[in-house]
């Protein structure tokens, strides 16, 4: 195999593990509802008129869940000759886990400090233990 070519693969195989992991980050709001969903009902909020903002999670599921299935109906139509570099499409990626799991590989070693890296309430980046 041509090394120009060593990174390509499917389109639709790529959009098949986005889609994989646009359900399973649905699966977290939904869990993150139920989390708040019982921290409400026991009062640990308190008064606030902030309770309504957080129907915002059920508005970023639903989102979630939309694109997931868009990119699912392209993953659908896609022909199998159109290919991607998967080294390339995931290079901007920080977490290498996510980049990994998303080019389909699971053996990565990262020389980035930063790919460890995650982003915790706002522009503070936070260590992955």
């Amino acid at each position: 195999m041509n090394s120009a070519l060593a990174n390509q693969e499917p389109v639709a195989r790529l959009l098949d593990r986005a889609v994989v992991e646009m359900r399973d980050l649905t699966s977290v709001v939904n869990e993150l509802e139920v989390l708040i969903g019982d921290l409400v009902h026991a009062g640990a909020l308190g008064p606030s008129n902030s309770i309504y903002d957080l129907q915002k999670l059920d508005f970023l599921r639903q989102n979630i869940g939309g694109i997931a299935d868009f990119l699912d109906n392209i993953r659908l139509a896609a022909h199998p000759e159109w290919a991607i570099d998967t080294d390339l499409a995931a290079a901007p990626i920080k977490l290498a886990e996510l980049s990994a799991r998303l080019r389909g590989t699971r053996d990565v070693i990262s020389t980035d400090d930063e790919a460890d890296c995650f982003e915790l309430f706002g522009d503070e980046l936070s260590q992955v233990a």
